[in-house]
């Protein structure tokens, strides 16, 4: 069976990413789906994995790849033995760790060379390491000299948007617009820049991924998008990937609230 560790950042990185992760998968095929999600920085250490994106596009992943914010749910096939060292990259990590639009990376797949300089060369240690503690240790030390420099404006306005979305079941963007002092194309401009995607279809992916809603029809149509699955099946028969990456909600209080509750 596919096993699916969690660790957490040093204090001071949590702000920029929200959790690491090593996943070992010894069976040679499996075949699931994960939830829409903020971007991810994978290595791949043995086997390899189709992602199927949301546009329809399908990337083979082998190595170091930037998987950018997902709009949707992503399926994917797993060809083992599969063993994988990855990170969660929030808003405020974008911004610290790259120089590049989110709304470019949205749905994509690219090797992370293409984003993070150097980074085969900074990450080279990781594949000389056993045991995730010894992983989340040398991947710390690699994030500190990323954010060193980080704009203390960006980390604030992501402070904002995140508070944002976490106050209310379904937030209201002229709520944002005022807290921000944004003319609405300025805030939707830099809200994409750091998420990806505009305000109002963040409030509704993370609306579906809480799984709050009052009108059925549409609860439906909204998990299908974005979690993969209906709801009776989210909870009782979605895939064991989804409930693997489900035991991060064990973080709770330790980690952003958006990454610990969807």
């Amino acid at each position: 069976m596919p096993h699916l560790e969690y660790a957490l950042p040093s204090e001071p990185l949590r702000e920029f990413v929200s959790v690491y992760y090593r996943l070992t998968c010894p069976e040679p095929l499996v075949v699931d789906g994960e939830r829409a999600a903020i971007a991810q920085l994978r290595m791949a250490t043995g086997g390899r994995v189709t992602l199927h994106m949301p546009d329809g596009s399908s990337t083979v992943c082998t190595g170091a790849v930037l998987v950018g914010p997902t709009t949707a749910a992503v399926r994917f096939e797993i060809e083992g033995p599969f063993h994988m060292f990855g990170m969660g990259i929030t808003a405020a990590g974008w911004g610290a760790l790259t120089h590049a639009s989110a709304a470019d990376f949205v749905d994509k797949v690219v090797p992370a060379a293409t984003v993070f300089p150097r980074i085969e060369e900074r990450m080279a240690l990781l594949r000389t390491l056993d045991t995730l503690p010894q992983m989340t240790a040398a991947a710390d030390e690699i994030i500190q000299g990323f954010v060193d420099q980080v704009s203390p404006e960006m980390v604030e306005f992501t402070r904002m948007v995140d508070a944002w979305l976490a106050s209310s079941v379904s937030p209201m963007v002229t709520d944002l617009h005022a807290q921000s002092k944004l003319s609405e194309r300025q805030l939707t401009r830099r809200v994409k820049q750091l998420y990806g995607m505009p305000p109002k279809y963040l409030s509704r992916k993370y609306r579906a991924l809480r799984d709050a809603f009052y009108d059925q029809s549409h609860m439906i149509r909204e998990l299908k998008l974005f979690a993969g699955t209906t709801p009776t099946r989210l909870r009782t028969g979605e895939g064991e990937m989804a409930r693997l990456i489900d035991q991060r909600s064990q973080l709770k209080g330790a980690i952003n609230p958006l990454v610990a509750e969807t």
